[in-house]
């Protein structure tokens, strides 16, 4: 996956990402990055999609 490299590479004991729909035409990813002996890292990205 695209953050996995956080993995691979140490920096993060691993990586959570959740896509979901909370409204109609709207999709969002939600990422925690764990990292050790740090607060987790939490992101939320939103996106709006229009039909074509």
């Amino acid at each position: 996956t695209a953050l996995q490299w956080l993995v691979a590479d140490g920096i993060a004991s691993s990586v959570v990402v959740n896509a979901f729909a909370p409204r109609s035409g709207i999709r969002a990813l939600t990422i925690a990055i764990h990292r050790a002996d740090q607060p987790v890292a939490r992101y939320q990205f939103e996106q709006f999609w229009r039909s074509i």
